[in-house]
């Protein structure tokens, strides 16, 4: 009877005959595991872009996974080159005097346009 007890005022399940505890998750630990990995978010498709006065290009992003867009810098997704290459080889197509504006800006933008 103190065996059913013990069962019913204890929070955690008793131990099962045989087997050991289990260890107690140290939450601390997991968060110092995921540091390391990136939690970058990835680009979906580059919309837009316009600049700013005396200030870097402009580009309006749309977030892998997510519903909303944002303007960054061209500093902050400069790593995405496909996405930027996918966008200028559109804008080319579509408007290509915004295209000769973009690259008199961001040179390193051309290459897009060579493949």
């Amino acid at each position: 009877m103190d065996y059913m007890r013990e069962i019913l005022e204890s929070t955690s399940p008793p131990a099962t005959p045989g087997r050991s505890e289990p260890e107690e998750t140290n939450f601390e630990e997991q968060e110092i595991e995921l540091e390391g990995t990136s939690n970058r978010k990835r680009v979906e498709k580059i919309l837009d872009h316009k600049k700013r006065a005396k200030e870097t290009m402009m580009f309006k992003v749309k977030w892998l996974g997510y519903d909303w867009e944002t303007h960054e810098k061209y500093e902050a997704i400069k790593e995405e080159k496909l996405k930027l290459f996918e966008y200028v080889r559109e804008m080319k197509k579509t408007n290509p005097r915004r295209v000769r504006a973009l690259l008199k800006n961001i040179p390193e933008l051309e290459e897009a346009l060579k493949v």
